[in-house]
């Protein structure tokens, strides 16, 4: 709810030049009813949960790559595979169409070099020499025999709004 429906009554009422019990009770009234709100937000969010049931992670138990695939669970296993297979440090070419991530691939401590060679709604620019390894989504870029599949793509059919994608690792150097 935007604040402006609670500032401006109080803001009236703060300035006028009698002080009266119904400006406290109003007072009390908007502030306890935006702290709960707040509250409520922030603890009952549907992506990011700090009080669960059993079928769904607490936030608190989750790692770094877990937190930032939430919205896009399918992401998780080919992010989490990467991760494990690219050292901390390298330079990482990147091929990924609009909606695919890109934050999770910077690393633990952010130390890995991303090098996008697929802009938003660009052509593909060629890989540059320095990139140690490619990882790319299916259908961006010719397949080679060393490339490593990183998950399944779209095993169980309309499970997600939109389909899910095949990522690929490539060693370069």
């Amino acid at each position: 709810m935007n604040m402006a429906v609670w500032a401006l009554p109080f803001l009236g009422l703060w300035f006028a030049k009698e002080k009266s019990n119904l400006r406290n009770t109003y007072l009390l009234f908007c502030t306890t009813f935006v702290v709960a709100s707040a509250l409520g937000t922030v603890l009952f969010r549907t992506n990011y949960l700090f009080i669960t049931d059993k079928s769904k992670k607490n936030i608190f138990d989750m790692n770094r790559i877990e937190m930032m695939t939430t919205i896009r669970p399918d992401f998780y296993p080919a992010y989490q595979k990467a991760d494990s297979l690219i050292p901390q440090n390298a330079q990482l070419a990147v091929a990924l169409i609009s909606e695919d991530f890109e934050y999770p691939l910077f690393g633990q401590h952010l130390t890995r070099t991303i090098i996008p060679i697929k802009p938003f709604n660009k052509p593909i620019k060629p890989v540059p020499k320095e990139a140690e390894y490619l990882f790319f989504t299916k259908g961006l870029l010719p397949l080679e025999t060393s490339d490593i599949q990183l998950n399944l793509g779209d095993v169980t059919k309309n499970d997600t709004p939109m389909p899910e994608n095949i990522f690929y690792l490539r060693k370069l150097k």
